[in-house]
């Protein structure tokens, strides 16, 4: 059995050398979840700008909150610090609950091809941050 070095510039070394690999899972995966759908790949876009709009609008008019920055914050600073959080939360949130499937999910590559398994993560990771960053 082989083993693989667990020191981050190993594992980052592995991820350059594999980085077309990588791209070309992390391409296939995005393409394959937006399949089918009516809008596309740009339901991406929309949907983390719709979730903005309403959130924005029901935390910051309805409920008036406040982040307690300065006194005169604005609507738009409001807007800017919830969507970078919502954008951390869904990556995290994403990745979480992809995780307990990852090997699972791709069987053909595990057992099959001599494959190191760190690509699929590597992989789900990206595909986690380009679905919450579109």
């Amino acid at each position: 059995m082989q083993k693989f070095s667990t020191s981050p510039r190993d594992m980052l070394a592995q991820s350059w050398r594999n980085s077309d690999l990588i791209a070309g899972m992390v391409q296939r995966e995005v393409i394959g979840r937006y399949r089918g759908s009516m809008l596309g790949i740009f339901w991406s876009f929309f949907h983390p700008l719709l979730m903005l709009t309403v959130y924005t609008f029901v935390f910051s008019v309805v409920f008036k909150a406040r982040w307690g920055v300065a006194e005169d914050e604005s609507k738009t600073l409001f807007a800017v610090v919830l969507f970078v959080g919502m954008i951390v939360h869904g990556l995290f949130a994403e990745v979480l609950n992809r995780a307990p499937n990852l090997i699972l999910s791709n069987v053909n590559y595990v057992k099959k091809v001599v494959f190191p398994t760190r690509n699929t993560a590597n992989s789900h990771h990206r595909r986690g941050a380009v679905s919450q960053l579109r």
